[in-house]
């Protein structure tokens, strides 16, 4: 049986990295220096060319500090996409722009003006380049700036980049190949380089992963994996001193990021370094009546919203929650409604029942542990618990009355979903949605 590919760390030889970073500017009252991010660049060549961590050879890193033009940067892209033959890298920290007439996001030069895109460099332009490295088979943005989840426009979990007509890795990829982008902030949201700090918030969070590793983790880490460890890792920071929040770290791909593997794990022991377990027994009886343990992904939240995110484009009161929360009234009602746990995060509200005009607001919340429903009391179902709950339709009949008080009509039959599980039911519509989603979150757990 040979090896599958995909499930390999990239081969260090095969393997590029471009690392563009922007600290200096020379209109600094448009765009404030960012020393940090000197610091960010030297720490990450450092990080990849370590054997602990990857192993990329010191002349396959190709940095590009303070490029006086876009060509610098598309052109080292362009040599390492020609050299690559296995894994393409491309970083960015410096600062970002929204170009406030489309949806494009544009990377900042040293003497770049805000009222100037053509100053800076448009990431579109960095993207086309990489979509011709027909001879790798992953590769990997990391976009450190504010508004970077700009570049995710129209990229979701299956969709996106790699779906157009000159794009080598799409849309029918081998198995193994994957187009990921991993951000630092979303479109609308600013990316932190704390004052005195030595690297920005959100490299110093994937350089504590890349270092330091993920205790009782993967021995290898995937694309996934690092989202999800450096998305929690922001999120639970203080506001810097202005009182600006960290941006929320994003991930987009074409193909599956679960399966694009990029560092080893150093908080895990390497094979030759562990103790060698003793001789496997009986396995212990399990005592009559206890219940199966269930196991939860430890990627189960980015799965869910993966999932979830198909699921919106076509039930229009499935609503996924940003960093930035969500712009609809109703939806702010229902998330104020679901009392959530310390580190557990939103990721998507469906407003089941409507809204009532008095505040109160019946929903189901999909969140990063479990389900919660709210139909005046809120319970929690978490994600190891899904196997004890089922859907059944039952027939009930109901009156329909004519003529207000008149006592005349008709009566109806309907058919309604119920969800039960651990001595408690909740009633939905028939055909409603909530049908598919529970099988498809069972089947998440194994």
């Amino acid at each position: 049986m040979t090896d599958d590919p995909s499930r390999t760390l990239p081969d260090p030889a095969g393997t590029r990295a471009v690392l563009v970073g922007v600290h200096h500017y020379q209109y600094a009252d448009q765009f404030p220096h960012l020393p940090a991010v000197a610091n960010n660049i030297t720490a990450l060549r450092d990080t990849l060319t370590d054997p602990r961590v990857l192993g990329i050879p010191a002349g396959n890193v190709h940095e590009v500090a303070q490029p006086e033009r876009a060509s610098d940067i598309i052109d080292a892209v362009a040599d390492a996409v020609a050299a690559a033959t296995d894994t393409l890298l491309f970083y960015y920290s410096g600062h970002g722009l929204p170009d406030p007439s489309s949806s494009e996001l544009y990377l900042a030069l040293p003497w770049t003006r805000k009222q100037r895109r053509d100053t800076a460099c448009r990431y579109e332009d960095i993207a086309a380049a990489l979509r011709r490295a027909s001879g790798v088979r992953r590769v990997l943005v990391v976009l450190d700036c504010c508004f970077s989840g700009r570049a995710l426009s129209g990229m979701g979990p299956e969709d996106g980049l790699a779906d157009r007509a000159d794009s080598p890795l799409g849309p029918n990829m081998p198995g193994g190949r994957a187009y990921c982008v991993l951000t630092a902030a979303a479109s609308t949201e600013f990316a932190l380089a704390p004052a005195g700090a030595v690297h920005t918030t959100f490299t110093d969070s994937l350089l504590s992963c890349l270092n330091s590793g993920i205790p009782d983790g993967p021995a290898l880490l995937d694309v996934g994996t690092i989202h999800d460890y450096v998305r929690a890792d922001v999120l639970s920071r203080n506001p810097d001193a202005s009182g600006l929040l960290p941006g929320t770290p994003d991930l987009g791909s074409r193909g599956r990021p679960d399966l694009v593997w990029i560092a080893r794990n150093t908080a895990v022991p390497a094979p030759s370094s562990r103790p060698r377990a003793p001789a496997p027994g009986p396995p212990p009886a399990r005592p009559v009546g206890a219940r199966p343990v269930r196991r939860v992904p430890l990627r189960m939240g980015a799965l869910v919203r993966a999932y979830l995110g198909e699921e919106a484009r076509r039930v229009s009161a499935l609503h996924l929650i940003s960093g930035a929360g969500h712009g609809r009234r109703a939806v702010w009602r229902a998330m104020a409604n679901h009392r959530l746990d310390p580190h557990e995060e939103f990721i998507a509200i469906w407003l089941a029942y409507g809204t009532a005009w008095w505040g109160f607001q019946s929903s189901v919340a999909f969140t990063t542990t479990g389900i919660r429903i709210c139909r005046g009391d809120t319970d929690f179902l978490p994600y190891e618990d899904l196997h004890r709950y089922s859907i059944r339709v039952i027939t009930r009949t109901e009156r329909v009355l004519l003529g207000g008080d008149s006592g005349t009509g008709y009566d109806q039959t309907i058919e309604i979903d119920v969800l039960t599980g651990e001595g408690k039911s909740w009633e939905f519509g028939r055909y409603s949605p909530i049908r598919g989603w529970l099988a498809k979150l069972q089947s998440l757990v194994t």
